[in-house]
């Protein structure tokens, strides 16, 4: 394995690509839905969290997998990258995803969660009108 850290390797792909890589702020939760099933369970663990947190969802949105989903919750409090991992994987974030953000945390990498955005397409110009 090459020592260079994932989060470092992603920022420099996305030069070369034009993707949008985000991280979330140090209140924030990066859930990573891949099913309908594991949006049930975001949905009923959503609730639970509750229990112990404020919160509030900022952003749902499908991601660049058809099916897929992206979500984003900002709790009342700011956590460390392990409390973060474990709450996204309670709340029904790709389990695969977690894991290797939990690897990349014990390998150094201060950054685990992200996501990762297509790159906006090019919009061409209409064509000049003239009347």
């Amino acid at each position: 394995m090459s020592g260079i850290l994932n989060s470092e390797r992603v920022l420099e792909r996305a030069k070369e690509t034009g993707e949008i890589v985000t991280f979330p702020k140090s209140n924030e939760l990066q859930i990573d839905i891949d099913s309908d099933a594991d949006y049930t369970v975001f949905i009923e663990m959503r609730n639970l969290l509750g229990e112990l947190y404020q919160w509030k969802l900022i952003s749902d949105e499908p991601s660049k997998t058809e099916g897929h989903r992206h979500v984003v919750l900002r709790i009342d409090r700011e956590m460390d990258a392990l409390t973060r991992l474990l709450l996204q994987a309670c709340l029904g974030s790709d389990r695969k995803r977690e894991l290797l953000g939990y690897i990349n945390l014990q390998r150094g990498d201060e950054r685990p969660t992200l996501f990762i955005q297509p790159a906006p397409a090019l919009v061409e110009p209409e064509e000049d009108i003239c009347f």
